[in-house]
C-alpha cells in the first residue's frame, strides 16, 4: 500500500491517494525512515564501500575541470541524471545527506530533522549539476546544484551564492578521485 501510495502522490501531487489516506501522519513518518534506513545500508554510509562504488562521477567532474582550469577546451558544466541507487551512491562520495549520527533501528525518534531523506535526495530519480566559474580575479569557482537547487556542500557555506572555491573542492575531493578503482567488482 505504501508503494502504491509514493507512486500515485508522485503522479498526482495536488490530491491525496486512497493509498495514502490509510495511513496517519506519523505511520507515513515511520514508513519514509524504514525506506531511508534502508537506502543507508544499502547505498549510502552505513557501508564504507559505498563511497568507493560512487566514485566515478566525482572523478569525472574533477578531471574535466582540471582541464578547464588548465585552458582545455571542455563544457563548464557536467550534469548527472540517474535512478536514485545510483546518485545515492554518488552523494556518498561527495559527502551529501551526511548526519553526524549513524540512522539506526533505535533512533528514530532522534533523527525527524535528519540530512538522509532519500525522499527529498533522490525521489525515484535524480539530477545534479556542478558548473564550473572562472572569476575576474583569475579564482575557480564551483558551483553545485541537486534537483534543480542550490546545494552548499561542506567547505562552501561562506560563498552568499554557493560558490564553492576549486581548491577547496580539489583537495577535498582529490583523494577519491585517485583512489577510483572499480576493478574489485
Amino acid at each position: 500500500m505504501y508503494a502504491i501510495c509514493r507512486f500515485e502522490k508522485a503522479w498526482h501531487v495536488d490530491s491525496v491517494s486512497p493509498w495514502c489516506a490509510a495511513f496517519s501522519e506519523d505511520e507515513m513518518k515511520v514508513l519514509e525512515y524504514k525506506e531511508d534506513l534502508s537506502a543507508y545500508y544499502r547505498h549510502s554510509y552505513g557501508s564504507a564501500l559505498n563511497q568507493d562504488v560512487g566514485c566515478p562521477p566525482v572523478k569525472d567532474f574533477l578531471d574535466r575541470f582540471s582541464k578547464l582550469e588548465n585552458g582545455e577546451d571542455q563544457p563548464a558544466g557536467v550534469f548527472y541524471f540517474s535512478h536514485d541507487t545510483d546518485m545515492q551512491l554518488f552523494f556518498t562520495s561527495l559527502g551529501v545527506g551526511k548526519d553526524l549520527e549513524a540512522l539506526t533501528h533505535s533512533n528514530y525518534a532522534s533523527m525527524g530533522n535528519r540530512k538522509w531523506r532519500t525522499s527529498l535526495l533522490t525521489p525515484f530519480a535524480a539530477n545534479f549539476a556542478a558548473i564550473f566559474f572562472k572569476c575576474d580575479d583569475g579564482h575557480f569557482g564551483i558551483q553545485f546544484y541537486l534537483q534543480e537547487r542550490l546545494l552548499l556542500l561542506d567547505g562552501c557555506e561562506s560563498s552568499p551564492w554557493g560558490l564553492c572555491d576549486w581548491s577547496v573542492i580539489k583537495q577535498k575531493y582529490e583523494s577519491i578521485s585517485q583512489n577510483c578503482d572499480l576493478s574489485f567488482c
